[in-house]
This record gives C-alpha cells, sequence and structure tokens, in this order.
C-alpha cells in the first residue's frame, strides 16, 4: 500500500507540493486531485469532504482517493490536463427503483438527448444551479422513488429530494463515494487519518442516515426504517441507541425506542406499524444517543397515500 506522501523533489507525473487538509476527516487534498477539487464553486459540498488518503492500486497503476459523494483517479501515463478522472459512480452503483410519473411536456422539465432522461423540478434547479452536465454527468434515470426517497440517478452523483427541510434547499446529494468504497471493500485502513500510529481517531461526533423502505405506503401497514450512524471519518459507530418520534398528518405523535444498539455496520434496523386516519405527510424524527455522551438528530418522511 502506497501512502501518498507529497514532496519537494516528485518527479513528473506525480502529486504537487499543494495540499489542503481538512480537520473534519483529517485527510488530505493535494496536487492534481487538489486542483481538480477547487473547480467547482463549493468542492465540499458537491464532492464532499476527502474519507480517505490517495492509496496506489498495483493491478490498475492509478492512485484512487475516496471523498464522501465522488471518488478520484489519478493516472500518471497520461498527459498534463488529462491525468485525473472522476469516477462516474451513479454509473456503477445505479439500481432502478420505481418510476415517478411526470405529465408530458410539463414546462419544469428538461430532456437531455444524450440519454433520453428528463430532469424536472428542484432536481432541474439544483442540477443547473451547480454546475450541470461537467459536474454531475448526464441524468441515467428519471425521477425515481428508491428505497423510500426520490431520487435522480446521474453519470456521476445521486440528487435526493427532502421535502421535510423547512428551510434551505430540498436537494441534497448521496454519499455515493463512501457507497463505492464499501461496494468495494476496499481497505478501511485508507479510511484512517495519517495522525498518530494510523490509529482510529476518538469520536467527536456522530454522523446520522435515515432511510425508510416506503416512501408512499396505506394508511394501514408496516413501515420498516433504516439508521445509520457513523462517526466524523465515516467510521461505523456501534452501541448507539435511537429513538423515534413518529408524527402522523392527523397530528398523533408516536415514540419507538431501538431494541437493539447499532451493529457492527453502524446500522439499527426498526419495524412499526402505521395507523392512520388520514393522508398526507408523516414526518419522523430521530434521535441518536451514544454512550460517550454524544447525541445526533435527523429527520426522515413519508407519504400515507390511500
Amino acid at each position: 500500500m502506497l501512502l501518498w506522501r507529497p514532496s519537494a523533489a516528485q518527479s513528473e507525473g506525480e502529486l504537487s507540493v499543494e495540499e489542503q487538509c481538512y480537520a473534519k476527516t483529517g485527510h488530505w487534498v493535494a496536487g492534481e486531485f487538489r486542483k481538480i477539487f477547487l473547480s467547482v464553486p463549493d468542492p465540499e459540498l458537491i464532492y464532499g469532504c476527502p474519507i480517505s488518503r490517495p492509496f496506489l492500486r498495483q493491478n490498475s497503476g492509478r492512485v484512487f482517493q475516496y471523498f464522501l459523494n465522488s471518488r478520484f483517479e489519478f493516472i500518471p501515463t497520461n498527459s498534463a490536463g488529462q491525468r485525473v478522472l472522476i469516477t462516474p459512480i451513479g454509473h456503477y452503483l445505479y439500481q432502478p427503483g420505481d418510476l415517478v410519473p411526470i405529465p408530458d411536456g410539463f414546462p419544469p422539465c428538461r430532456t437531455f438527448p444524450q440519454t433520453g432522461f428528463e430532469v424536472c423540478y428542484d432536481f432541474l434547479d439544483y442540477y443547473l444551479q451547480h454546475g450541470g452536465e461537467p459536474v454531475f454527468g448526464y441524468p441515467i434515470s428519471n425521477m425515481e422513488s428508491y428505497q423510500g426517497r426520490f431520487v435522480q440517478w446521474f453519470q456521476y452523483a445521486r440528487l435526493e429530494w427532502h421535502p421535510e427541510f423547512s428551510t434551505g434547499p430540498k436537494i441534497t446529494l448521496t454519499d455515493l463515494g463512501l457507497r463505492y468504497f464499501n461496494f468495494l471493500d476496499e481497505d478501511h485502513s485508507h479510511l484512517l487519518p495519517e495522525t498518530g500510529n494510523n490509529r482510529p481517531q476518538t469520536i467527536l461526533w456522530l454522523e446520522v442516515d435515515v432511510f425508510t423502505a416506503q416512501a408512499v405506503m396505506h394508511k394501514q401497514g408496516t413501515q420498516e426504517l433504516d439508521v445509520i450512524v457513523r462517526d466524523q471519518n465515516n467510521i461505523p459507530v456501534t452501541n448507539a441507541a435511537a429513538v423515534l418520534i413518529v408524527r402522523l398528518p392527523s397530528g398523533q405523535v408516536e415514540e419507538i425506542k431501538s431494541t437493539t444498539l447499532s451493529n457492527h455496520l453502524g446500522v439499527i434496523h426498526f419495524t412499526f406499524p402505521v395507523a392512520s386516519d388520514q393522508t398526507g405527510q408523516a414526518v419522523i424524527d430521530v434521535l441518536v444517543a451514544h454512550f460517550t455522551g454524544l447525541e445526533a438528530h435527523a429527520q426522515t418522511s413519508f407519504r400515507i397515500w390511500y
């Protein structure tokens, strides 16, 4: 394994000495990776903070670095300006969801002839405002319902719609970089910051993601939900507990406590009945607590439709 440490004595084709550390994860972005990273107006929003150190994969001769939402590839044999590629993770990880129908000819949509898919509503606004095709690639799906969330896939990214957000943009980027790292079963030592003896850092804060199994469901049924707990380095946190506060459209509130703690993947699974006399949006507040005294909050929602 190569621990890539830029030095002043590098030869042509290697990463330059320019580097920047991101305290949130303890990793550095250097040289040509840093140049591409800074080529967009808000790189921490678009690409996410670096979650791994750069490392060489011997069988490909390429250096890879993972970011929360993306992966960069460094190809030393390419000509200047062509050495860094952004991995089309969206293309590699795409799994079809349920198509969300859009009326034909609906004004807030744009069809991309390159792939034949259309981008609409908040997805289109976000796509255009944050760089469009050079940043996200072309759409490789229409808007879909997938694992309890309305999403749209692009070559380099996946956008998620969060109607439960009361302020700010309702579109966020999926952490495809982290998911692709786990999908390929990469060596988790690459996630450890180069501090001390590469020992895991103390948990400074908790990051929580929540996924419902059904984005739309009947007034009477069973909902499933996964809570994923990670630390500041995106490493799964075990032995965390969670409480759900479920608010139904009628205003009824139910508190559901986890019967198990987060496992080695940082996952807590819930299955709970839903009984509502009204249709509309149900909001779930998730409160997570760890034995270290750290707490975190997340929110999601689903729609009771019929």
